[in-house]
Order: structure tokens, then C-alpha cells, then sequence
């Protein structure tokens, strides 16, 4: 676009946004974790307030005197931090992904380097979720998949020291050595589906295995997949040029294709949305589930 015609369309009311998203949310070009090439944006999902805000009211609520445990941390150990923030005790972090558990790591060194103060480290850490970092001990992984353990200071308050020890492995690992006795538990488990992660297998190994107490918290408490019929999709030549942008200049719609849909009309519904699927990891999860939906609408044809 010209100046003035890009200036315009830049100032035109934003409609609806289709955006590709690859299997399972990601792209891994290599199956070894070594190699392994996320596409996730961090920086994105870090700083998505509808995906952030509500994971951090409820664990504020929950988290004081308890010992939590974070599937699945991620680069950053976000929701392990905002458990510390929240006056959890201790908590421990499990993450695959071998650079994303150096990328913790050397936030946290960050933070340690700056005497104790929140420190700017990591571009990828909010001040939301900064700590007081006092010393960070590495660890070679021997010692059943510990990486690091690190103590994190009161900030000159009168709560006493906490302690964030960070594995890298999978929880299903039975050679981990993750501590149990967690009767806090958090993850972000959760895909375009809520089953895409494989959040029930784990939740539920992880219970039989003991590691959870019996009056357990989880964050989430449930997850559930939606779905519904839709008319065929008619976009504004705005809106399909919206499209061209981020998809090599095609407007074409791509069957079989998932999108994920911003600012999406409700009024193309045909139908309530029915549930798919429902994860409840607070109570007994359903490991197969089999459900018959049955779709009413009133429109014509």
C-alpha cells in the first residue's frame, strides 16, 4: 500500500482474523529435544492478558503455605513464579524442553546478578512475575532431572525464604525426582482442543503416582472444548485483505485448515455450542470419553 491508502486501512475497524495455527499450537522440526525448534511466541502468550490475568487471580487466591508443582513451565516458569509471588512455600518445575530450561536458568541468574532486585534479565519475565532472587544453584540434570534450585528472598519483608527447584524431563518419568506432597497444582496444558496436550493423561498420572494430596488445588480446575455449527463464512473485502496479510497474499479459506478466529460474529452460529469434551482435573478425569451431539437450529434452509 501507498502511504495515505496504508494509513487508511490501518485506521479502518478491525473484523475478523483468521490466523493458521499449526498441530497442536506448534511446529518441532526436530524430535529430538536437543534440536527441538518451538514455535510458540512466548513473548505473545507471556503477555496475553485474557490467558494470563485469570490463571493469576486464582492463583493468588490458592497458593499461600502450599507446595506447588508447574507442568509444563516453559521458558520463563510463569505460573511457578506467580505460585511464589502467591506465598506458595516451594515449588517445583518440570519442563521438556531443553532450551527452555536454560532460557529459566539464566533468567533467574539475571535476577540473582541484580542483588536480590527485580531485575530486567529476560524480556520474556513481566514485573508481574519478577523475583527476589537470592542464589541460583545449577545442576548437570543427574540428579534425577534437576536443573537448578533456586532461592528466592523475602524482599526485605517478614515472609519467610521460598525454594523453586526446575527439572527438565516429562512428569511421566518415574526417574524425576519430583518430590510430592504438592497439594497445589498448575499447567497451561492446554491446546486449540483441551485434550490436544494430553493434560488428562498427565493429571492422571500424576495422582495415581501420589505425588498430589488428597485436598489438592488445581489451576486450572477443568477444561472443556466447545463446538458448533457455522453458515459459510462471508468476509468484507476489508476483512479478506486482513487476511492476505498474514497468509502469502491468498485469501483463500483452506479446508480441513484450523484457524484461530479473533472477533469472531456470534451471529454465524447455527447452533448453541455443545461440548466436545471436559477435563476435570479437580475431580475424577475421564480418560475416553464418548458423546452423541445433537445440533437444533432455527434457520432457514
Amino acid at each position: 500500500f501507498g502511504g495515505g491508502v496504508g494509513a487508511g486501512f490501518l485506521s479502518m475497524p478491525l473484523g475478523l482474523t483468521l490466523t493458521q495455527r499449526h498441530e497442536e499450537g506448534m511446529q518441532v522440526e526436530q524430535p529430538d529435544k536437543k534440536q527441538a525448534a518451538v514455535g510458540y511466541n512466548h513473548q505473545a502468550l507471556v503477555g496475553d492478558g485474557t490467558r494470563v490475568d485469570p490463571y493469576a487471580k486464582a492463583i493468588e487466591r490458592v497458593a499461600a503455605g502450599r507446595r506447588a508443582l508447574d507442568v509444563g513451565t516453559g521458558p520463563v516458569c510463569l505460573l511457578a513464579r506467580l505460585c511464589l509471588r502467591g506465598g506458595a512455600t516451594s515449588t517445583d518445575a518440570v519442563e521438556f524442553c531443553e532450551a527452555s530450561v536454560q532460557n529459566a536458568v539464566e533468567s533467574f541468574k539475571a535476577e540473582c546478578s541484580q542483588g536480590g532486585a527485580a531485575s530486567d534479565g529476560s524480556k520474556l519475565v513481566p514485573s508481574a512475575a519478577s523475583l527476589v532472587v537470592e542464589e541460583v544453584r545449577e545442576e548437570d540434570g543427574s540428579s534425577g532431572g534437576r536443573r537448578a534450585t533456586v532461592r528466592v528472598g523475602s524482599g526485605g519483608s517478614q515472609q519467610p525464604r521460598q525454594e523453586l527447584q526446575l527439572f527438565e524431563g516429562l512428569s511421566t518419568d518415574p526417574s524425576l525426582a519430583l518430590r510430592g506432597g504438592y497439594n497445589l497444582l498448575v499447567h497451561e496444558l492446554l491446546g486449540d482442543l483441551a485434550g490436544s496436550e494430553g493434560a488428562a493423561a498427565v493429571i492422571a498420572d500424576i495422582r495415581s503416582r501420589g505425588l498430589v494430596t488428597q485436598d489438592c488445588i488445581f489451576v486450572p480446575r477443568s477444561s472443556s472444548t466447545m463446538i458448533a455449527p457455522t453458515t459459510q463464512l462471508r468476509r468484507t473485502f476489508m476483512e479478506e485483505m486482513v487476511h492476505r496479510f498474514g497468509h502469502g497474499g491468498t485469501a483463500r479459506l483452506e479446508p480441513g485448515q484450523r484457524y484461530q478466529a479473533i472477533r469472531f460474529n456470534r451471529d454465524a452460529l447455527l447452533a448453541d455450542p455443545q461440548a466436545l469434551e471436559i477435563l476435570s482435573f479437580q475431580g475424577d478425569i475421564e480418560l475416553q470419553q464418548h458423546r452423541v451431539l445433537e445440533f437444533r437450529t432455527e434457520y432457514d434452509g
